[in-house]
């Protein structure tokens, strides 16, 4: 097929063909409307959000990467300034930290459309931006702080320039030099880049074309030294403390006879978020591989090694199974299906196929129900998180002589709506921040601290039932009385006091 047919295809709509697209382009707006209603709900941080907001809140533009982040967080050290200087901009808050995800899920619907409509070249490029709009995942992150929409937004502008280049639109200096720089806003980057780079030395090497090779070696060479640097000076202690942590989620990429319930557990994590998509767009996939040898499009080609790199990468234990931390993934899974289904719309010259197409394209966006999930203002909360509320009704009710115990868990979110204070906020009470414990362990200094306290108020989340909790409030018991007094969103704050007449007459059963 020619490119010029490929053209005429996509310009020359029939009314049915508009009305389509019309659909597709009503569910990307839907989606973008969402993101933002879901970041007005007035969420609470969330653990993760909370623990990279400790270091990033308190220290200053210049100290931003002079150590390891606290918490044991990680994030591109490119991505940490772009958002500091907007939070400098327009404050920090919770809202404003989020926008930039927000900012980078829209870009991340453009540039999927982009991608095929002019690299990929599909009939229907809406349908993938459609698709990625209704996804849950991609909404649920679409609203956090932290880096994994950004790296949706880097890969597939990456993606975009390689195009370019291979068009003759830019130079090979304009690519090398912004590849080398993108590493270091998003940590993908360099899979995607590999990816392309590696897709289009193939190809070059296959049609005999000897002077591409030699820029692709040019444009990866730096790109090559730019993850080094990044690797040595910010990654490489970042992998060190968390390589404990992540290690049981690795890929086994070379399935053995021990290996195959390990393969069929990673497998599932990184397909969960397709939902009901997985079984189509999986056949899709594999089916498109087909297609693309015989096409010879490289940059889905690109795709497929990208694929591979990572799970390469992963096997090694440099890059964890994660469905948040391989978000950037399941956009580039996207356009993949779009192309196997696009080529099989258009090889076949059979109607009823190229309707069964757009068919299986409906069906692709409506499986997702992200945009209807999160119609419900409820599901924008996440259960056990929701310590800022609990924070809002702390300080309604806290007396002069009532202290704080937050725990270990909830620290990082509590100190972030507290100003990290150690007294709590306008009011001047007491207040210890815990440590987090290992299971079923608790510090006897935060037990000397409730008990010697009198009356304390214990702030709680999600781990609030866990074995160190209960040995806590056990040993608590035995000295006073523990009532729980407020549990919005599964997030409880309880009451410690060593004399009946000192409970509070509010009980558990009057909050939600």
């Amino acid at each position: 097929m020619s490119e010029t047919m490929d053209n005429n295809r996509i310009k020359d709509k029939t009314i049915p063909e508009k009305a389509i697209n019309a659909f597709f382009l009503l569910i990307s707006a839907l989606g973008c409307i969402m993101s933002i209603r879901m970041d007005l709900v007035g969420r609470s941080l969330w653990y993760d959000e909370a623990a990279l907001a400790w270091s990033f809140t308190k220290r200053d533009f210049f100290s931003l990467v002079s150590e390891p982040l606290e918490h044991v967080q990680a994030a591109p050290v490119g991505w940490l300034y772009i958002v500091k200087v907007f939070t400098l901009i327009f404050g920090n808050t919770d809202i404003t930290l989020r926008i930039p995800s927000i900012v980078a899920y829209a870009l991340t619907l453009l540039l999927i459309y982009l991608v095929l409509k002019d690299v990929v070249k599909t009939k229907y490029p809406l349908a993938g931006a459609a698709v990625a709009a209704n996804m849950e995942l991609m909404l649920q992150y679409s609203n956090v702080f932290k880096p994994y929409m950004s790296d949706c937004v880097i890969t597939l502008f990456m993606v975009c320039l390689f195009f370019l280049y291979e068009e003759g639109r830019i130079k090979a200096l304009t690519v090398t030099i912004l590849f080398a720089v993108l590493i270091w806003f998003s940590n993908p980057a360099c899979f995607v880049g590999g990816g392309l780079l590696a897709s289009g030395f193939i190809y070059s090497l296959c049609e005999k074309e000897y002077n591409k090779l030699k820029q692709y070696i040019i444009i990866g060479v730096p790109m090559g030294l730019s993850f080094l640097a990044d690797y040595l000076f910010w990654l490489k202690d970042t992998d060190e403390r968390m390589h404990a942590f992540w290690e049981p989620y690795r890929f086994p990429l070379l399935p053995g006879p021990g290996n195959w319930a390990k393969l069929k557990e990673m497998t599932g994590f990184l397909t969960e978020p397709l939902s009901y998509l997985t079984i189509p767009v999986m056949i899709l996939f594999f089916w498109g591989l087909v297609f693309t040898i015989k096409k010879k499009n490289r940059y889905v080609t690109a795709v497929y090694i990208t694929v591979l790199l990572s799970l390469l990468a992963s096997s090694l234990g440099f890059f964890p199974v994660n469905k948040r931390m391989w978000l950037f993934i399941y956009p580039l899974l996207i356009i993949t299906a779009l192309f196997s289904l696009d080529t099989i719309m258009f090889v076949s010259d059979n109607k009823r196929v190229g309707i069964l197409s757009v068919v299986i394209m409906l069906a692709l966006v409506l499986s997702e129900n992200g945009i209807i999930h999160y119609f419900d203002g409820e599901n924008v909360y996440w259960p056990g998180y929701e310590v800022k509320d609990e924070y809002n009704y702390l300080v309604s009710v806290i007396q002069a002589d009532e202290k704080v115990f937050v725990n270990g868990s909830q620290t990082p979110i509590f100190a972030y709506y507290n100003d990290y204070e150690d007294e709590l906020n306008d009011m001047g009470n007491e207040v210890r921040l815990g440590r987090a414990t290992s299971a079923g362990a608790f510090k006897k200094k935060d037990l000397s601290y409730i008990i010697d306290s009198k009356k304390c108020y214990i702030v709680m989340g999600n781990t609030w039932d866990d074995p160190s909790c209960e040995k806590l409030f056990t040993e608590a018991k035995k000295h006073g009385y523990i009532d729980m007094v407020y549990n919005e969103h599964e997030t409880p704050l309880f009451y410690y006091c060593e004399k009946e007449a000192d409970r509070k007459p509010e009980s558990f059963d009057t909050w939600k």
